[in-house]
């Protein structure tokens, strides 16, 4: 996981598509707390898009800036 100055300034090729990185996010712990919700339910099984609507319906509660219109999903 890697903040947005380094994703897009320094890292090249195969370092930045191992990375992780949102847009709109800045904070590590934000991003961290993303990322550890998106592990656990496609551990499970659950897709991406089941996600993100468990994210917008507040059924997975992640502690995030309000999103702009049309910013998340």
């Amino acid at each position: 996981m890697v903040l947005p100055g380094p994703y897009y300034n320094d890292l090249q090729g195969l370092a930045r598509a191992m990375s992780f990185s949102i847009a709109g996010l800045a904070k590590l712990d934000q991003l961290q707390a993303v990322k550890d919700s998106l592990d656990a339910v496609l551990e499970t099984g659950e897709s991406f898009g089941g996600w993100k609507k468990r994210v917008a319906s507040g059924e997975i509660p992640l502690d995030l800036p309000p999103p702009s219109p049309g910013k998340y999903f």
